[in-house]
C-alpha cells in the first residue's frame, strides 16, 4: 500500500515539475519576443543640402576691397602741360596782317585795283598831234579808261590772307608751361566688378551642394540583427 502511495506521489510530482518547466519555457519565449520588438534609438546617415552654401555649391563673401559697397574711393594728382594763355590751347591766333578778316590791301595797286595805263599814261587816248583832236584815238590797252586792271589782285584791290596764324608763344602746340591737376572720387571696384561680393567653391561640400548628415531614428532590435 505504501509503495502504491509513493508511486502516486512521484507521478503527481513529475506532472507538477513538467508543468513548471513548460511555463518557464513559454515565459522565456515571450520575453525574447518582447526584447526583439523593443524600439531603440540608432544613428542613420543620409544625404542633404549643404547648410554652408544652401545647396548651390558656392559661398559668397563681402568684398574686402570695397567693403561690400561695389565702389572704391580714389585720389590722384599728376603734372601735365598747361593750356597756352595766348591762344587758349588752340595753337592758332588771329592773323596780325589782316586782323582775322581774311584779306589784305593789295600792295601792288594800294587797294585801287588798277594802275594808270602805261600806254596812254592815264589819258585814255593816244594823241598823234596834241593840238589836233582829230588825230586822237582811244587807247586800246585801257579801252579809253586811262587805267588797266591790276593783275595781282585781279582788280579787286585786295588779296587773300590767312584768317589765323601760328601762335608765337607755344609755336602751335597749344601748351605753354605745366600745371598740377588733382582728381578724386568714386569708381567701380575692380576686385568685385561693382557687385560688392565675391564667391568661391564651398569647402564644406566641395562645390557639390550636398553633404552627408546623421540623424537619430528608432528601429526594432530585430531589424538590427
Amino acid at each position: 500500500m505504501k509503495t502504491y502511495i509513493h508511486i502516486i506521489v512521484a507521478f503527481i510530482s513529475t506532472l507538477i515539475l513538467l508543468s513548471c518547466e513548460s511555463r518557464t519555457s513559454n515565459n522565456q519565449q515571450s520575453d525574447t519576443g518582447v526584447l526583439e520588438d523593443e524600439l531603440v534609438d540608432v544613428e542613420e546617415e543620409y544625404e542633404d543640402e549643404c547648410d554652408e552654401c544652401d545647396g548651390i555649391g558656392r559661398v559668397y563673401y563681402s568684398c574686402s576691397n570695397c567693403g561690400g559697397t561695389g565702389e572704391t574711393y580714389y585720389c590722384s594728382s599728376e603734372t601735365r602741360g598747361k593750356s597756352c594763355y595766348n591762344c587758349a590751347g588752340t595753337g592758332k591766333v588771329r592773323c596780325e596782317k589782316c586782323g582775322g578778316r581774311g584779306y589784305i590791301i593789295c600792295q601792288y595797286c594800294d587797294g585801287n585795283g588798277a594802275f594808270k595805263c602805261t600806254v596812254c599814261h592815264g589819258r585814255g587816248v593816244i594823241a598823234f598831234d596834241i593840238y589836233d583832236p582829230s588825230t586822237w584815238i582811244n587807247c586800246k590797252n585801257c579801252n579809253g579808261s586811262g587805267f588797266e586792271k591790276c593783275l595781282m589782285c585781279n582788280g579787286k584791290g585786295r588779296t587773300k590772307c590767312s584768317w589765323y596764324q601760328t601762335c608765337r608763344v607755344c609755336w602751335g602746340s597749344g601748351i605753354h608751361g605745366q600745371e598740377t591737376v588733382y582728381d578724386s572720387g568714386y569708381k567701380t571696384c575692380e576686385d568685385c566688378e561693382g557687385s560688392g561680393r565675391y564667391s568661391s567653391w564651398c569647402n564644406e561640400c566641395n562645390g557639390t551642394g550636398k553633404v552627408m548628415k546623421i540623424r537619430i531614428v528608432q528601429k526594432k532590435k530585430s531589424e538590427l540583427q
